[in-house]
């Protein structure tokens, strides 16, 4: 009888316990990386977002301004109590208010096409202020748009013929009939987080100096502004009709 190979028991196939282990941690290791990148590119993309937002809103704010300065209008008003208000006026406390060209009238309502506005800065928000006839009168109430906010500072300078920047207007009595005083820009500057400090400048189309052709406040487009006054639906103006 012969004797044979010893028979070889197989050894179970599989992973010791420190090579699972060590596999475990590698895994470990990869999630956490994979979920810090996901977090981090999720919070780049809303950030990216609202910045884009943002400079939508301040675009948008910036469009109304100048809009309303390339259509101003050689037109005095008159205040609830009757006496005349000038053309343009540029101070601190109101900021600017005009007359501009242009306001649509899709509703083909009885009323002028001029519109009397100002931008006022009230803490961080920055309104826009309009309202329904020129010739104001004792009940007229003013409709008033939230542009922008988060504004910290607005500085407006109204540019003359001469280069001059001037941080009130109208000027002075003696310098009225110098044409080297007459209108020429306005200069805006807007302080908005995060972009800074924005800065615009706009040619105004003609002179804000009263000239002597111009009739009297209220010889224009009465007979629309009184249709319009008695219409009395100032909630009903809508601000985006607004061109």
């Amino acid at each position: 009888m012969s004797i044979g190979a010893p028979v070889r028991t197989p050894q179970p196939a599989g992973f010791t316990l420190v090579e699972m282990l060590v596999a475990v941690g590698v895994f470990a290791v990869i999630g956490l990386l994979s979920a810090q990148i996901v977090t981090q590119l999720v919070d780049v993309n809303e950030r990216t977002r609202a910045r884009a937002d943002r400079l939508l809103e301040v675009q948008r704010a910036v469009e109304f301004i100048r809009r309303d300065i390339q259509q101003l209008a050689h037109r005095h008003v008159r205040d609830e109590l009757g006496d005349p208000v000038p053309t343009l006026t540029v101070n601190q406390a109101a900021t600017m208010r005009f007359t501009r060209r242009g306001w649509s009238n899709p509703l083909e309502r009885r009323r002028s096409e001029l519109q009397r506005v100002a931008y006022v800065l009230e803490g961080e928000l920055l309104h826009r202020v309009f309202w329904p006839v020129l010739d104001r009168g004792t009940d007229t109430q003013p409709v008033s748009q939230l542009l922008l906010a988060g504004v910290e500072t607005m500085e407006v300078s109204a540019i003359d013929v001469g280069g001059r920047r001037h941080a009130y207007w109208p000027l002075a009595d003696e310098f009225a009939d110098d044409p080297e005083r007459e209108l020429a820009a306005f200069e805006v500057r807007l302080a908005v987080p995060p972009y800074g400090e924005i800065e615009r400048l706009w040619v105004v189309p003609f002179s804000g100096v009263p000239r002597e052709d111009d009739g009297e406040p209220g010889d224009e487009d009465q007979d629309a502004e009184d249709g319009d006054a008695e219409d009395g639906a100032i909630g009903e103006t809508p601000i985006d009709a607004v061109s």
